[in-house]
């Protein structure tokens, strides 16, 4: 794990005295580099790494506060709901006859997804489209639509009155035409924050345990990977070797040196990162459901080539 504590020392010195260090050239990187990392390995201490938190290590962020556990979002979803007059709306379901949507509009509850994904300033009584409108308009994107534009799905399928179907699964009025933009689904998708990506995933899981689609506690979880390569030469500008390991920085501060399976038209070896997903499987169907996808480097006691986040 030494080599994990110089290369993340080296990189946070290189990012903090150089911001602008995209516009640097390769000659210029290479040499503040090498001086970098000369005065680390001078000054570098090996007893500091038990105070080192695991995700600096890694480089990773810190997990965000406001997240919920997944033992406390039943009890969310309850204060959320729980209503003296709550009677289910089914006026919906009779406009499609889908059985997979039908099935996801029983699960999803638009209350809770609102107060999932409102953002601070949300004024109810001034909006005509709240967040579980964008979340139901992505969800039939992806199982229907995906592939079609977005400014092509929004102007021929869901802001058109005779797409009964789709604005019934949205929950957009029937009878009268309530527009969602392509530039608004953008919008939304970028202004979701961290804890708020996180909490959603926390409740879909509570739903497909609740529905007894997963079993609760997860007993089988796996974890597969992608390789996402960056556009920089493959060649680092800085490396030292310590002990069987090497420190390799490349003009991509953040990147690594990752190893791919074999591909006809592609290297064993890329500088880049890795997208994982973890996905809970039920070992009585074999049927997996993806968790969370996240983009890291890599395990210091992880295998060769393989990373985790």
């Amino acid at each position: 794990m030494r080599e994990k504590d110089i290369k993340r020392l080296v990189v946070k010195q290189l990012k903090k005295d150089f911001p602008r260090w995209r516009r640097l050239s390769r000659k210029e990187k290479k040499r503040l580099a090498k001086q970098v990392l000369d005065k680390v390995l001078r000054s570098h201490a090996s007893d500091d790494l038990s105070m080192v938190p695991l995700n600096e290590l890694t480089n990773t962020p810190v997990p965000p506060a406001g997240v919920i556990p997944l033992t406390e979002m039943e009890r969310f979803v309850e204060g959320t709901t729980r209503c003296l007059l709550s009677f289910p709306v089914k006026r919906w379901q009779k406009h499609f006859d889908d059985p997979e949507l039908r099935l996801i509009d029983t699960l999803l509850d638009d209350r809770v997804l609102n107060r999932l994904l409102a953002p601070e300033n949300l004024s109810a009584s001034m909006r005509d489209v709240f967040p579980s409108h964008y979340v139901r308009a992505e969800l039939l994107k992806s199982l229907r639509y995906s592939e079609i534009s977005y400014r092509k799905y929004c102007d021929e399928v869901i802001n058109r009155l005779d797409s009964k179907r789709e604005r019934a699964f949205i929950h957009l009025p029937l009878h009268k035409l309530v527009r969602i933009d392509h530039s608004q689904l953008s919008r939304f998708r970028t202004g979701i924050s961290l804890s708020q990506m996180i909490n959603l995933m926390v409740y879909v899981v509570h739903l497909l345990s609740r529905s007894g689609k997963i079993p609760h506690p997860f007993q089988l979880c796996g974890v597969d990977s992608s390789d996402l390569a960056v556009v920089c030469r493959p060649y680092p500008i800085a490396k030292v070797k310590i002990g069987k390991k090497t420190v390799r920085i490349y003009s991509e501060l953040d990147a690594d040196c990752g190893k791919r399976r074999k591909k006809r038209d592609k290297s064993d070896y890329f500088v880049g990162y890795r997208l994982h997903t973890l996905a809970a499987i039920d070992p009585e169907n074999g049927h997996n459901y993806p968790r969370v996808s996240k983009k890291g480097q890599k395990h210091p006691n992880s295998l060769p080539g393989f990373w985790t986040p």
